[in-house]
């Protein structure tokens, strides 16, 4: 996949360990805490729908580079 702003393991991994026994639910980073908490409110239907998006723009590149084989 191709994550254009993806944090760095160690970043996701600091303020996971920071966080561990004072918070249920760690979202490193400004756009996982975005998303995460703007999709909170939508029907499942609607998440799925938002998520397909996400994720199929993250692995884009894999389909057309597989057709081209």
């Amino acid at each position: 996949m191709q994550v254009g702003a993806a944090l760095t393991a160690e970043i996701v991994a600091r303020e996971t360990l920071k966080a561990l026994g004072k918070k249920v639910t760690v979202r490193p980073g400004f756009l996982s805490y975005f998303l995460g908490t703007s999709l909170a409110f939508l029907p499942r239907w609607a998440k799925v729908k938002v998520m397909a998006g996400v994720m199929g723009g993250m692995t884009k590149h894999q389909i057309t580079s597989s057709v081209r084989t």
